[in-house]
């Protein structure tokens, strides 16, 4: 006996034996409105998200430069200019509800519905990123074939943030006071250096009002990790050029990662420009306090 005709054969006898005249009807109704209001609600999903910024909170980055550096020992050492044009970010590392209502599973170790997502892969991100373009009607960014994913900027779907765009954003942008971390030069007041991961949006924000750009976890970058740093910096007449939309190097295996001061617990890299990387493939361990959040190209369409 199927479960359909299982509830059937229940109401049947439950209105035969336990209510008379107007007592089946109110019943009947109950059960009618429940019915009217699943339907509303699984309406409501199947829509697609608002233009442009969608379920996820994302303010506009303008374009502008900056000058990247690297770290060795506690010393800052620069290295080249850069250009990035204006692009959205999410204003919050993906939540775990946000990423539950897309993917419909939540990988997450330290759960908390406003937690930022985290044991998450590389792979994971940039399939979550495709199917939330779906849902809001927009395009995809990425083509994935197996472990081969490229990227078509041009497109108006959800996609990481390269490297460059990262820095540049969590530096504060054109906004740029010139802090150590994103937002301040002290770190706890932007950055929790703990192993426990907290709801996003729990410290101050940079200045653009983007929240955990120096903690919670880990974030995910699109471009492959340059070990030799040989992608930025090659000479010191190079050095003076500008380089425009940088998206990383063409080879390598591990993918950038930026901030995540629980991920770490070092204050040092809760700072605006230390890169380190992870296997992309891998979701555990250290990954378990390793999320993202997006950006998105700004299109005429």
């Amino acid at each position: 006996m199927g479960a359909i005709e299982k509830i059937s054969k229940v109401l049947k006898s439950f209105f035969k034996k336990g209510m008379k005249g107007k007592y089946k009807l109110i019943f009947l109704g109950l059960i009618l409105l429940g019915v009217f209001f699943i339907f509303l609600l699984s309406s409501h999903f199947r829509k697609p998200f608002p233009f442009p910024t969608g379920p996820i909170p994302m303010v506009r980055v303008e374009g502008g430069t900056f000058k990247r550096f690297t770290l060795n020992g506690n010393k800052q050492i620069y290295q080249h200019i850069v250009e990035v044009d204006s692009f959205w970010i999410g204003k919050y590392e993906i939540t775990q509800a946000q990423w539950a209502l897309v993917m419909s599973d939540n990988p997450s170790r330290e759960k908390g519905a406003n937690r930022p997502v985290s044991a998450v892969s590389w792979f994971d991100a940039v399939e979550f990123c495709n199917r939330l373009s779906q849902k809001a009607n927009l395009s995809p960014v990425y083509m994935i074939r197996g472990d081969e994913v490229t990227c078509d900027l041009t497109k108006n779907g959800y996609r990481l943030p390269t490297e460059a765009e990262w820095e540049f954003a969590a530096r504060g942008g054109n906004l740029s006071l010139g802090y150590k971390y994103a937002g301040s030069d002290n770190y706890r007041e932007v950055s929790r250096v703990s192993d426990e991961i907290h709801d996003v949006g729990g410290k101050n924000p940079n200045e653009l009002g983007l929240y955990d750009m120096s903690g919670n976890v880990a974030e995910w970058c699109w471009d492959l990790y340059d070990g030799n740093d040989q992608y930025y910096y090659r000479s010191l007449a190079y050095r003076e050029t500008i380089m425009k939309n940088p998206t990383g190097p063409v080879e390598g295996t591990d993918r950038v990662t930026r901030g995540g001061g629980n991920l770490y617990q070092r204050p040092v890299y809760s700072r605006c420009y230390l890169e380190p990387e992870l296997d992309p493939h891998n979701n555990a361990y250290q990954y378990s306090k390793t999320g993202f959040r997006v950006v998105r190209t700004i299109t005429d369409n």
